[in-house]
């Protein structure tokens, strides 16, 4: 099984501006990840995004093999 958080393609936007843009990622259960970067690099943006607070422009988020789309609210809470 392939388990965790996979990344393609990810573009998100605060109306006209770009906030943030990955290629390509993958966290998997147990890994420890840290995001650091200046003020306004879109950390806080990459973690709403991933909690699927924030709808991505274009790309997709898979959890366990599954679109951020397809969980229901309470199995992304279960998770979070």
């Amino acid at each position: 099984m392939n388990s965790g958080y996979h990344i393609k393609n990810l573009a998100v936007f605060y109306g006209q501006k770009p906030a943030l843009s990955i290629t390509e990622a993958h966290i998997e259960p147990g890994e420890m990840v840290a995001l650091i970067g200046p003020n306004g690099a879109g950390k806080s943006t990459f973690l709403a995004t991933m909690a699927g607070l924030l709808p991505p422009v274009s790309g997709i988020i898979t959890f366990n093999e599954r679109t951020l789309k397809e969980l229901t609210l309470s199995e992304r809470a279960k998770e979070l």
